[in-house]
């Protein structure tokens, strides 16, 4: 049994390929756009190209390493370069290309690479490093969810739910997602515990266990879990997310039943002060500090909102803040701000939301949040 820190690797992987783009399409259509195939060695090395009608490609390798910190491959070596000629016989193609002086050759049967061929120069931590590649290659096909199976039980603290799946997956699975909606609708930014087991039952097999705790502070009634997606290692070119399963279809159901009946917060004051000027690497700040007041049933978990300055928008958002509960179902938040002194002018907040436990939302504070410097 595997278990993986999926929101670090996913966030990781996100950064190797968002300076990509292109498109599905025909590369022998003129247009610019283009078609990937992903193939691996009997290594597990995994390779990514993609042709485009402009003749030029682009060319990940991701080397199998199970000693690698975060997951089991290292990150992606990215070549890009131009096609020199290109040569059919039936469903056999021979392609010959350039990458910083160097030939490197692929073969492609109908809609399989099968075979990578040459010497591809490229520079890391380590300087400018070459890598002779000479590979049969198998083809990856997209992981498929073969069967989900939900199950609940009542605990102390919420509701354990329980998903299995059954996975088919030619290489190994790094990410397993999904959206829960229950009788407030969507359940954002979830917070609840969450674990996620994963293990090849037999070879291109694999089976996740994901269990969730929905929170006690939820209301009463029917959830449903869509939008349930495997990920595996394998990565389209110029897409930020990882090479997907079909989306399964059937939404899987769960009842809760809690005690507590959430109600929508109301922020009841929010102050602002000044306090001394702070110094910090020799550049003089003013300390902001914003507090919240609001009334809950249930604890508060979020604020959102946002700070402009004299030179427009500063931040935006909302992210999980702490409140202290300084009476029963009175909460306080304080948040602090730095503010340089050499950008004198009028500061203000707006649109301060506060959210709980419940997933419910205040109504925006009216009141005005504003001060100067």
């Amino acid at each position: 049994m595997n278990k993986l820190s999926f929101a670090i690797i996913f966030g990781i992987l996100a950064l190797f390929f968002a300076g990509c783009s292109s498109d599905d399409g025909d590369e022998n259509s003129g247009g610019s756009k283009a078609v990937s195939y992903i193939s691996k060695d009997s290594k597990g090395n995994l390779y990514t190209l993609a042709l485009s009608g402009k003749n030029s490609f682009v060319l990940h390798v991701m080397i199998y390493d199970v000693d690698y910190s975060y997951g089991n491959y290292r990150p992606a070596i990215t070549f890009t370069g131009k096609v020199i000629s290109k040569e059919t016989n039936g469903t056999d193609t021979e392609i010959i290309a350039d990458t910083n002086g160097e030939t490197i050759v692929f073969n492609i049967n109908g809609k399989k690479m099968t075979n990578i061929a040459g010497k591809v120069t490229f520079s890391n931590e380590y300087g400018s490093q070459e890598m002779e590649i000479d590979e049969i290659l198998t083809a990856v096909a997209l992981p498929v969810i073969d069967n989900i199976a939900i199950s609940q039980e009542i605990v102390d603290d919420g509701t354990l739910v329980t998903i299995i799946a059954d996975i088919t997956s030619d290489v190994e699975l790094t990410y397993f997602g999904s959206s829960l909606y229950g009788p407030n609708g969507l359940l954002p930014n979830r917070g609840f515990e969450t674990s996620i087991d994963y293990n090849e039952t037999s070879p291109g097999h694999w089976q996740i266990t994901y269990t969730e705790k929905i929170s006690i502070y939820v209301a009463s009634g029917e959830y449903y879990y869509t939008d349930l997606r495997v990920y595996n290692w394998a990565v389209k070119i110029g897409e930020y997310d990882y090479f997907q399963s079909a989306e399964w279809k059937k939404k899987e159901y769960v009842s809760v039943a809690n005690s507590i009946v959430p109600q929508k917060p109301v922020i009841t004051n929010i102050t602002i002060s000044l306090k001394d000027t702070v110094s910090y690497n020799d550049i003089d700040y003013k300390f902001v500090t914003m507090t919240v007041y609001a009334k809950s049933n249930v604890p508060m978990t979020w604020l959102s909102g946002s700070f402009y300055g004299p030179n427009g928008n500063i931040w935006g958002g909302g992210s999980p803040h702490t409140w202290e509960e300084i009476s029963t179902g009175n909460w306080k938040c304080v948040r602090t701000e730095w503010v340089k002194k050499d950008t004198p002018g009028v500061y203000y907040y707006t649109n301060m939301v506060a959210d709980n436990a419940g997933y419910l939302k205040s109504d925006p504070w009216k009141g005005e949040l504003k001060f100067t410097i």
